[in-house]
């Protein structure tokens, strides 16, 4: 049975209210009582790479690499998403990360920033 259903059958009274409106607030309530908070997130910073192995997954691909625009907004969200966490950890991840290396010290740099902000 859908929420939207829930007054037309008599199970909920919500007079001249916005029935989505409210099982959106509910949503979000049970939401952020039973979701675990983050602690993890993985940043791909690059999809290039300087050596050629067999196995590689972006083989061939376009090299793209990660702006510091979007790595702020992650570790952003990070944050607000680890709650009262008392650490988080970040993994860099890609092709070959260390070819981003001025981007991986930008977002540690920013992340301690943040963290002793926070």
């Amino acid at each position: 049975m859908r929420l939207s259903s829930l007054p037309s059958a008599g199970l909920l009274g919500c007079p001249d209210a916005d029935v989505e409106a409210v099982a959106a607030r509910v949503a979000g309530k049970v939401a952020a009582r039973y979701s675990p908070p983050l602690a993890h997130c993985d940043l791909f910073v690059t999809e290039d790479c300087n050596h050629r192995c067999g196995y590689c997954f972006v083989k061939g691909k376009n090299p793209r690499r990660m702006t510091e625009a979007v790595a702020r907004d992650a570790v952003d969200w990070l944050i607000r998403a680890s709650g009262r966490m008392a650490w988080v950890s970040i993994l860099f991840f890609g092709g070959e990360p260390l070819l981003e290396f001025d981007l991986i010290r930008f977002v540690v740099g920013y992340s301690r920033d943040r963290a002793q902000a926070a």
